[in-house]
């Protein structure tokens, strides 16, 4: 990004400062893209995590998890055999409700 700074802007600027600025004043930050996980599939993973469970409880839940992603699998293997078709997912997790207007 600072090359392409320079070649933008034409500006003998150092690294050091630009750096100082781009973190300080814009307080921006890169990282791999977050993807999005089933809610199902982190409660299982928070679960088998957790030292009060015993062992049989942990292989309770663990059988639970591996038939979730069992479904997940088959969930989308036959959404994937209609090579026709389109697929659509929006995320509606924090929509705002407006009010109504004539």
């Amino acid at each position: 990004m600072y090359r392409m700074f320079r070649e933008h802007n034409h500006l003998q600027v150092s690294y050091s400062l630009y750096h100082s600025v781009f973190s300080h004043k814009f307080n921006l930050g890169f990282g791999s893209p977050a993807t999005d996980v089933c809610a199902t599939s982190t409660q299982f993973r928070h679960q088998v995590r957790n030292d009060t469970l015993t062992e049989d409880q942990k292989k309770v839940i663990s059988a639970e998890f591996i038939l979730h992603r069992r479904r997940q699998r088959q969930f989308y293997d036959i959404v994937n055999r209609f090579g026709d078709t389109a697929t659509v997912c929006f995320d509606m997790m924090e929509n705002l409700v407006l009010p109504r207007t004539p």
